[in-house]
Formats: C-alpha cells, sequence, structure tokens
C-alpha cells in the first residue's frame, strides 16, 4: 500500500506533518498551510507489513546521536515493527490515517 507523507524539506532531520491515502488530500493540506509549499514536499512511501485496518499508522525514527536529531525511516501498520525499526533510542508517533491533527508520541525510548 502507497501513502504519501507530508514531510519537511530539512536536509538531517524530516520532520512528519501528516501521512495521506492519496496524492491529492496530501496536496490539499499542504495547500492549507501558509507558506508550506517552500518549507514542505511531498513523498511516497510504501508501508511495512500487512495493513488489516488502515486507520493507524506507525511512523519509526531512528535517533542519531551526533546530530541530536531524529530521521524517518519508515512507515509501519504495526507498532512492533515500528519499535524494532526504530531501535533502542528511537522514537514512535501513531498517526491516524488522513487526519494529522490526531497524532501522538507512543514511544519514546
Amino acid at each position: 500500500m502507497e501513502l504519501f507523507v507530508v514531510m519537511d524539506r530539512s536536509l538531517f532531520g524530516r520532520g512528519v506533518f501528516g501521512i495521506f491515502s492519496t496524492y491529492t488530500k496530501a496536496y490539499e493540506y499542504m495547500d492549507q498551510k501558509e507558506g508550506a509549499r517552500s518549507l514542505c514536499e511531498i513523498k511516497k512511501f510504501e508501508i511495512h507489513g500487512e495493513v488489516i485496518q488502515p486507520t493507524y499508522i506507525y511512523s519509526a525514527y531512528t535517533y542519531i546521536k551526533l546530530y541530536d536529531l531524529y530521521v524517518l525511516e519508515g512507515l509501519y501498520a504495526e507498532s512492533f515493527d515500528a519499535y524494532t525499526a526504530a531501535g533502542h533510542n528511537g522514537m514512535i508517533i501513531e498517526w491516524i490515517l488522513d487526519m494529522p491533527e490526531h497524532k501522538k508520541i507512543v514511544s519514546d525510548f
């Protein structure tokens, strides 16, 4: 399953602002935010794992101590797979698909 992520354009840390089921929804969200076109981009991601109920998506971030930042590693259908991918010092954020305002950190090691 392909998902579309609105994320910042920074070189190192790739902050995610929303995860969407279609490119159109991602573009509309980005278009609503003032100044987002110059600061954000839309990237297509394959989700890891079998999607049974595509409501909740987990983004896994690995921690890079040298730069003291989290970097997006990937999107996962199951929280356990996201924990495994993030590693010991990583972070997991739970998203509701197409609802970027409903996100929460479920793990911050």
